[in-house]
This record gives structure tokens, C-alpha cells and sequence, in this order.
């Protein structure tokens, strides 16, 4: 396999083309079929050209859309040629000009719906360039059932975080939660100190420290107990309210875009990267001081064991109380690199002239100059003789809403995300395309990648992902097993194969990390974000944010926390913690 892979990129090199024109035979006429559809092509071209510029005359009925300011730049707004206006004239059969004395845009057609909706178009694309996403990172507490006090303690050897490849030294600074019953144990004259960091020394001294606590202490009331239950009724109301607040405005800021958006709850282990340097905390004032801390970093570490044995129950609860699906499980590629926006320019057989030369050079200097790109390659499914099917490639990954939610009953926290990332084209004429036309997958019982190196794009991560799928209740329950490598190393002249040319052959590694993770999500989420995938210049979904978190069939966020602990708590019953079940192995 190692020489077709080769084989197949030496033919890819371009064979000298004559320099001088040769004599060749006339090309065929078209049929009286082709001729038919090559007129009506012309003449929808032409119709398509008629609504551009102004029109011949007035229209019966006419639109304004007026632009806020001038802060936005023309070439932004109509694109290279009026490119995205053009998309909007052929589609809605109407003209639409600048007014450069009442900056406005004017639509004139002889239609009132196409009118209206252009003018829609307009304000919707206004929209979708001003806006950016309004990001959210929230920790939150669940109402705990008693009274209890929070303990800060390093974490159990073996944890895998959510940086899997974090250094131990950086590990070692994590911290998780450790409750101890109150009862008469709370000191009163407890005092818990709030940072309010104001200088730039001080924000640095915070990633060595965590959360100072040295200014003055915030004394809690005397007696805490008789105060603590009012506070815990309003705690998950409270909650659910920060969550409709933040999700609200992260769904309004993505809706109009064309990018591709993901939601679910993923379960794990709660922990700390900044927390305060003291202990027996209360927990009311946890999660209204602490927890509501601007500078408090909490994540949930998706993994929930490193072998089959440590969510062999999971699966045995699932079997009895959900359906599996058809095509479960389900294996899927998934390769993190950097790259190029484009190709780099290639070098022509046969020479240059002294023009071209020049040309060739100036092309290879801007190449040169381009930003790279952090792309993530996912590879759906693979042909029968091994090569990439549906694939996908995005950009600007990034997570808009993330919602941390500790739970003190049970092991298991949860972590509400609201994902999106811009899609790239799935074109093999880019870095991410020559990429993917070389990569194969090994015949073999594991099914490993092998990853040929290309230029203008180095991938550093590779995962391979097999996914269990179940309907349970009204959500859909997904078991993923995760096997990544780090292939930085390809990409070095040092590497141990002695040249970076050759294909890299996973199943001759075996992976630096394995881990099982459970994700929650519904199948009416993913069908609401397929529409943005699809939406033209101006277009809107027809899902609007409440439909997440005020929607039908009593769909809102207080729901959706309450499914998470119900779920949380079967996972405790079903799932030991895999640090603890290795120690007992």
C-alpha cells in the first residue's frame, strides 16, 4: 500500500504542456437537446444581468433598507463586483442600488413579496456581517440536598483532564471538589476573602496563586445554617435563568451565519484550573461568590474510563433501557493541523521566461506570507478499498457557551456547549483536499489511518473515534472511544523513519491516550443547525433561540438540567470513577 500511495502522488505531477498551438479537430456539434439547454442558460444569464444597475424605469413597488453608520466598508457589504448583492437581485428578481445622500440601499421590483424580501435579505446580511458571537464561560452549582462544606484537594494520579497532553506540573495545580457534611462542623466566624484584581502584576501572580485571596474578607452570616436552605431553593432557578440569558444571546449571535453548530451536554469529572486558596467553604457562598467569579476557570473532563471494562455497565444500562442504532457503532477520523489557505504556487515544466519567472516568484512571496490556518479534517466514512468518503473540513473552532456544572451528590458533573466553526470547501484543489485524496485507511481489524505528508499541511493530532448511539427518552445518548496520537514528529527531519516522505502507519503505533466519553444531545438540535449550512447570502434558519430554551414539548433550560442530573445519577450507579477501579485492579 506504502508504494501506491507514492505511485499515486508522483501522478499527480503535471506533464510539460506544448508551449506552441498544433493542429486539432473541430469540436463537435451540439445536439438539438444541448443547444435547447445552452439558450435557456444564456437567456438566464441575461434575465440575471437585467436586475443589476439601476432600473430602466419606476418600479411599482419600492423598499429601503438604511445602514446605522458608514463604519462598515462597501467591498464588505456587496462583495467583490457586488458579488453578494448580485445573489440577492437574481434570487428575489429585483434591483438593488446604493443611495450614497441618505446611505441607504433602495429595492424596486414589480413584485411586493420579492420586494419585502429582499429588503429582509439585506437587513439579514447587514446583520450577519456586524454581529460576532457572544461567547459565555459559566460555572454553576447545582442545588445541593444538604449541608455541606467544599474542601479544594489536588487530583487522583492517572486523571486524564481535558488537555490530555497537559504537563504534570501543570496538572499538578488542578484542583477538584471534596465535600464534608456540616452539621456543627461550620465555624461561624468563618471568613472567605474575594478577589477584586485590579493590575496587570497581580493578574500574573494569579497563574501561580489561582484565585488571590488577599484583600478584605467578605464576613458570611452568623449563623449560616438557618440561612443556607433559603439560598439553596433559589440556586437552580438562578441557574437556569444565567443559562437562558447566555444561550439566548450565543444562538442570536450564530443564527444568521452559515456555519456549522453543534449543542449537547457531555458528563465527566468537575474540576478546578483557578480556585481559591482556602478551605470549608460554604455552599451558598460557593456558588454565589466563588462560582460567580470572573477569574474562576472550571472545566469537566470528558473521560470517564480508559477501558471497555470501566463503562461495560453503561452499556449493559443502555441495552436494557434505550434503543442502539442500526449503524452503531460508528467509526470516524479526525485530524488537527495547521495549514495554508491555499496551495502553493507550482512550478511550471519547461522553464520560465524571464516574465514568468518573475510572476512565479512574486506568487511564491505572497504564498509565503499567508497566515496559517488551525483546521480540524473529519473523515465521516471510507470507501470499501480504503480511501476517504464524506468528508468535512472546518476553521475558527470555537466554543461559544460553555456551562460547567458541578454536582455535589455524584461523581459526575456535566457541561452544557454550544459549538461552531466555520466550514471550508470540500475541494481537493486546497492543502486540506491533497491531504485527504492521499490518506488511506490500513486493511486491518483496527482500521488506522495512514497519513502522507503533503505540503502546506501538517497535522498534529489524529483521532479515531468508534461511537455507540442509543435513543434514550426523548435524547440521544452517544458512547465515544477515543484514540489519539500526536504526529508532530511527521513533520520533523529527525523523525524515526528515517524520512518524512514516507507514509506514517498508525497501526504500527500505538495511541498515547485512550479514553470513553458519553455526550447528551437531541436529535431536533442537529437538524435546526443543518439549515445554516445551506442558507445564501441574506437567508435566515427558520429555528429562532427560544425554540432551545423556551421551546415545545416543554424544552428550556431548567429541563435540560434536570435530564443532566437525572442522567448523572445513572452514571454514578453504572460508571465507576476509572482512577479508583484501576487502584482496585
Amino acid at each position: 500500500m506504502y508504494l501506491d500511495l507514492l505511485g499515486d502522488k508522483a501522478s499527480e505531477a503535471k506533464h510539460p504542456h506544448r508551449r506552441t498551438k498544433k493542429w486539432s479537430r473541430p469540436e463537435r456539434e451540439l445536439t438539438t437537446k444541448e443547444r435547447h439547454r445552452e439558450e435557456k442558460r444564456q437567456q438566464r444569464l441575461m434575465e440575471d444581468k437585467s436586475f443589476q444597475g439601476y432600473p430602466p424605469g419606476p418600479q411599482p413597488y419600492r423598499a429601503v433598507f438604511a445602514l446605522m453608520d458608514r463604519s462598515m466598508p462597501p467591498e464588505k457589504f456587496e462583495g467583490d463586483k457586488e458579488s453578494y448583492l448580485n445573489v440577492i437581485r437574481t434570487d428575489c428578481k429585483c434591483h438593488v442600488f446604493f443611495d450614497p445622500e441618505l446611505n441607504c440601499y433602495r429595492v424596486e421590483g414589480q413584485h411586493e413579496i420579492n420586494v419585502q424580501e429582499a429588503a429582509s435579505r439585506l437587513r439579514n446580511w447587514y446583520l450577519r456581517l456586524s454581529r460576532k458571537p457572544e461567547p459565555a464561560c459559566l460555572c454553576l452549582l447545582y442545588q445541593p440536598e444538604e449541608d455541606v462544606v467544599i474542601n479544594f484537594i489536588g487530583l487522583p494520579d492517572g486523571f486524564i483532564p481535558v488537555d490530555w497532553n497537559v504537563p504534570d506540573t501543570t496538572k499538578a495545580k488542578y484542583r477538584q471538589l471534596e465535600t464534608v457534611i456540616a452539621g456543627d462542623q461550620i465555624d461561624s466566624s468563618l471568613t472567605i476573602q474575594v478577589m477584586m484584581a485590579n493590575s496587570e502584576p497581580k493578574r500574573q501572580q494569579q497563574q501561580q496563586n489561582l484565585i488571590d485571596l488577599d484583600l478584605a474578607p467578605v464576613q458570611p452570616p452568623a449563623n449560616i445554617n438557618d440561612t443556607r436552605a433559603a439560598h439553596d431553593n433559589s440556586v437552580n432557578k438562578r441557574n437556569a435563568k444565567v443559562m437562558e440569558t447566555a444561550m439566548y444571546l450565543g444562538l442570536e449571535s450564530l443564527r444568521l451565519t452559515d456555519w456549522e453548530i453543534t449543542m449537547d451536554v457531555g458528563f465527566g469529572r468537575f474540576y478546578l484550573l483557578d480556585y481559591p486558596r482556602r478551605d470549608r467553604i460554604p455552599t451558598e457562598y460557593l456558588a454565589n461568590n466563588i462560582f460567580t467569579h470572573p477569574h474562576l476557570t472550571a472545566k469537566v473532563a470528558p473521560c470517564i474510563g480508559t477501558d471497555y471494562n470501566h463503562v461495560n455497565g453503561l452499556f449493559a444500562y443502555l441495552c436494557a433501557h434505550g434503543v442502539e442504532f442500526t449503524d452503531s457503532p460508528r467509526t470516524t477520523y479526525t485530524i488537527h493541523a495547521m495549514q495554508q489557505p491555499t496551495l502553493r504556487p507550482r512550478a511550471t515544466p519547461g522553464g520560465y521566461n524571464a516574465r514568468e519567472a518573475a510572476a512565479a516568484a512574486a506568487a511564491a512571496a505572497a504564498h509565503a506570507n499567508l497566515e496559517p490556518w488551525r483546521t480540524t479534517v473529519t473523515i465521516e466514512n471510507t470507501t470499501s478499498d480504503g480511501h476517504a468518503g464524506l468528508w468535512t473540513c472546518v476553521t475558527d473552532s470555537q466554543t461559544i457557551i460553555e456551562c460547567a456544572t458541578a454536582c455535589l451528590k455524584f461523581p459526575y458533573s456535566w457541561e452544557t456547549r454550544l459549538k461552531c466553526a466555520r466550514r471550508l470547501v470540500s475541494d481537493f484543489d486546497t492543502p486540506h483536499g491533497e491531504f485527504v485524496k492521499f490518506l488511506r485507511v490500513a486493511n486491518t481489524t483496527e482500521k488506522r489511518l495512514i497519513l502522507l505528508r503533503v505540503p502546506d499541511f501538517e497535522p498534529h493530532e489524529v483521532c479515531q473515534s468508534t461511537k455507540w448511539c442509543y435513543a434514550w427518552k426523548e435524547y440521544i445518548v452517544e458512547i465515544e472511544k477515543q484514540e489519539l496520537w500526536e504526529v508532530r514528529d511527521m513533520h520533523s527531519p529527525k523523525a524515526q523513519r528515517g524520512s518524512n516522505t514516507l507514509p506514517l502507519d498508525l497501526s504500527h503505533m500505538a495511541p498515547h491516550c485512550v479514553c470513553y466519553s458519553v455526550n447528551l444531545y437531541k436529535d431536533e438540535w442537529r437538524n435546526r443547525f443543518a439549515q445554516n449550512l445551506n442558507l445564501h447570502v441574506g437567508e435566515s434558519p427558520s429555528w429562532l433561540p427560544y425554540d432551545f430554551i423556551r421551546g415545545p414539548k416543554e424544552e428550556s433550560m431548567d429541563k435540560l438540567q434536570q435530564d443532566a442530573y437525572t442522567f448523572a445519577s445513572i452514571l454514578s450507579e453504572t460508571v465507576p470513577f476509572y482512577c479508583e477501579a484501576e487502584n482496585h485492579l
